[in-house]
């Protein structure tokens, strides 16, 4: 018999929020207002400060700086009037001569492309300083240059110079003070975002259970998520994250006030450890599908939030699209399991996420001739699929049931019986 066609990705292409459709880039995490999430895009809302800070004029010994390029153009200067004010609280000693102009140099040269890595050493040890102080001006650094981190030229130079290494340590020793924890997760998420050498260390035994530890407390969940993405997204050596990590992400989806925001960058995290065998057999194992399948029904009244929830269950029919191609989930999922029986189902509604759902994860199970004559001799599911093609549903719903069926047609004795049900008029039509 000839192998049925894994119909997934031509059909039902993956929908991340702001997101490539093929091969989704990092996120980028924003500071906008207070510690809740924020209502659009996924921009993550961490000053303290509720005045925008592109709107302040910085003092630096007496020199007046209007801020007029972007934030992470004028990095050193705004960190210099941060440091200025720890300074004059004998919280830290700068111990460097001529700072001040260091740092207007510093952006200069950044803004020509260069990257002053003595200068940011010398940061690092500021930031030392602040921390061994207690100094609350450590929060406002920590949001700079976690603007400044969104820059990707500047995340090696992070790394280099051991900044990267101090918000992990920070993150480990100051875990329940959230209003330093959540510009410190910022910047490891920005600085990790498409940066191997950053990513080998966040993932490091002594680093990677306190970022696991922050999914699991969920107060800053729209953060730390985003955090686990970039970190993980399409880097191979996940060898430190434990095997339940996806059981984790899947439990987080079941909270009852979760939002769909945070649900979104949840299943699309769970998308990036599935693209890994050992994550596939667990989530499998663990039947994590029954968990996926349940959060595909509820419908929400509110337009806006109906919308959000839609582009998450496109999200989840991809990976379960995806998830259905494996020869262990046909080990796991026979035509008489339930997960199957709750798809067959599905043919049946109204709700087209649901079709594309069990069509295509039906269609990828339905690759061997015995699962192909039972689901045609025994649950007749090649009338149900011409019944959908008979009512004329959309392109989406129309590609999903044909290659189905198409799937379905590939074992000898089953073309008769589905071309008996007048499959060859109906298919013509499209």
């Amino acid at each position: 018999m000839e192998q049925g066609k894994d119909i997934s990705k031509v059909l039902l292409p993956r929908k991340l929020d702001h997101q490539p459709s093929t091969s989704p880039k990092s996120s980028v995490l924003h500071t906008h207002g207070a510690s809740t999430p924020p209502s659009t895009e996924s921009s993550l809302s961490l000053s303290k400060n509720k005045t925008e800070q592109d709107t302040l004029a910085f003092s630096l010994n007496g020199l007046t700086i209007t801020p007029k390029l972007p934030m992470a153009e004028r990095m050193f200067a705004s960190l210099g009037v941060v440091f200025q004010h720890a300074y004059e609280e004998r919280e830290i000693e700068l111990g460097l001569a001529g700072w001040n102009s260091r740092l207007l140099r510093a952006d200069e040269l950044s803004r020509q492309g260069d990257r002053d890595i003595e200068v940011l050493r010398w940061v690092h040890g500021i930031l030392d300083q602040m921390l061994d102080s207690h100094s609350e001006d450590l929060i406002e650094a920590a949001n700079i240059l976690a603007n400044g981190a969104r820059d990707e030229t500047w995340r090696l130079p992070f790394e280099q110079a051991g900044i990267l290494s101090f918000f992990l340590r920070l993150l480990t020793v100051e875990k329940e003070d959230e209003d330093i924890v959540a510009p410190c997760l910022r910047f490891i998420g920005n600085a990790c975002a498409d940066t191997d050498p950053n990513r080998e260390q966040a993932i490091a035994p002594e680093y990677l259970p306190s970022l696991i530890d922050e999914v699991n407390r969920q107060r800053l969940l729209f953060i730390a998520v985003p955090v686990i993405y970039n970190i993980c997204n399409e880097y191979d050596d996940l060898a430190e994250c434990p095997d339940e990590s996806v059981r984790t992400l899947v439990r987080l989806l079941e909270e009852p006030d979760i939002e769909p925001t945070s649900m979104l960058q949840l299943v699309n995290t769970i998308g990036v450890f599935l693209q890994q065998d050992r994550f596939q057999r667990d989530f499998i194992e663990s039947d994590c599908v029954s968990h996926l399948l349940e959060l595909l029904l509820p419908v929400n009244d509110d337009l806006e939030m109906e919308e959000e929830l839609s582009t998450f269950r496109s999200a989840t029919n991809q990976i379960l699209s995806d998830i259905s191609a494996t020869g262990a989930f046909a080990n796991k999922y026979t035509v008489r399991s339930a997960v199957v029986g709750t798809l067959v189902q599905w043919l049946s509604t109204s709700r087209a996420q649901l079709r594309i759902c069990s069509c295509l994860t039906l269609g990828n199970l339905a690759r061997s001739d015995p699962v192909c004559r039972d689901m045609v001799s025994r649950l007749d599911l090649h009338e149900r699929l011409l019944e959908i093609l008979q009512d004329q549903p959309s392109v989406q719903v129309s590609y999903a049931a044909l290659g189905f069926l198409r799937n379905l047609a590939l074992p000898t004795e089953n073309k008769s019986i589905i071309g008996s049900q007048g499959a060859v008029k109906i298919i013509s039509e499209f």
